[in-house]
């Protein structure tokens, strides 16, 4: 990032930017249909940020270590409030804000007209993400926009879970420096079915156990394994989401979002069968993009996660004995095929 870029932006932005490795950034530029370039979000070329959206005089604190004014005594609603709307104290303000919030929805959801834009803060998370809601043309949205910091993490995880996963969840996303972007998944949060209910349909079972296979190929079961990171879609099928982590789990824990349900007895035998077959079907979905995954791994192997601090590459060594992800990719061809 070159000095005369960075001085467009005020330092509390500048401090969250992350650095794109040149290589990741045409890999992307070439693949247009994998995810959607930022327009610019005012005059001063500006690109769309997560502060941007949040804009100045916020109602409440955007910082994860902050509980709402609002909330703060109540024990009841700080467990039970997911999400916290905030508004712009200061007409300008809102203007500006609201202003850059209809460009990021016109880049992620396409032309139209947008009203009625809600924000809010997703209050049990790390990062506090924003969700957007809204109605375009004049009626009311069924996905909404989720804008969150900036991670290469998430940009590489999102790259690999629709590879692997056969696009079982086709959402449009974009990213750039300062912001990812990306449309919500229509279903339901798992933390909040009834899975007793769900474990009896076997659709679900199937794409629980098929989800587990992702999530061990990417190394989150951490993440997919809290609730609030897995998504049940209509058709039953498990989606997994919000990669701020890879790569974090040993090989070795195995199917570690699914040990649940198997030291519970929650699974039936036929599970086996679907695993094995979902890990030779990752093994095809990697072999028919063989030298594009071959690219993007070389190009992402320099990425930093901000939680760990540690590069993709780094967690491949430490984690998976591979010294890089092409490695870890062969391996698991060679174990799967």
């Amino acid at each position: 990032m070159s000095d005369s870029t960075l001085s467009r932006y005020p330092d509390h932005i500048r401090d969250e930017m992350i650095d794109i490795p040149a290589a990741l950034r045409a890999f992307f530029k070439a693949r247009k249909n994998h995810f959607i370039q930022l327009p610019h979000c005012d005059d001063s070329r500006r690109e769309i940020s997560y502060h941007s959206i949040v804009g100045k005089n916020p109602s409440a604190s955007h910082d994860p270590s902050e509980t709402p004014d609002e909330l703060k005594g109540d024990v009841d609603a700080i467990v039970n409030t997911n999400e916290f709307p905030f508004h712009n104290t200061t007409s300008e303000s809102t203007a500006d804000a609201l202003k850059c919030t209809e460009k990021a929805l016109v880049a992620v959801f396409g032309p139209g007209t947008y009203s009625d834009i809600k924000r809010a803060y997703m209050l049990k998370t790390s990062t506090r993400p924003i969700k957007v809601r809204f109605k375009r043309n004049g009626e009311k949205s069924r996905q909404a926009l989720y804008v969150k910091r900036p991670d290469g993490n998430r940009i590489v995880g999102k790259f690999i879970y629709q590879l692997i996963s056969g696009n079982i969840e086709d959402t449009r996303y974009g990213f750039n420096r300062a912001v990812f972007l990306e449309q919500g998944i229509r279903g339901q949060l798992h933390s909040t079915i009834d899975e007793d209910l769900y474990l009896e349909n076997e659709d679900y079972v199937t794409g629980l156990v098929k989800a587990g296979v992702h999530a061990n190929f990417m190394g989150v079961q951490i993440e997919s394994g809290d609730g609030r990171n897995r998504i049940v879609i209509p058709n039953k099928q498990t989606v997994l989401f919000d990669f701020n982590i890879l790569f974090s789990e040993s090989r070795d824990r195995g199917m570690e979002m699914l040990k649940p349900y198997v030291g519970g007895g929650k699974l039936p035998y036929w599970a086996v069968d679907v695993m094995l077959e979902e890990q030779r079907a990752v093994a095809k979905r990697i072999e028919s993009r063989y030298d594009d995954i071959q690219k993007f791994a070389k190009a992402s192997s320099d990425v930093t996660c901000m939680i760990t601090n540690t590069t993709i590459k780094q967690r491949m060594n430490s984690n998976y004995g591979c010294r890089s992800l092409n490695e870890y990719v062969d391996g698991f061809l060679e174990d799967h095929s």
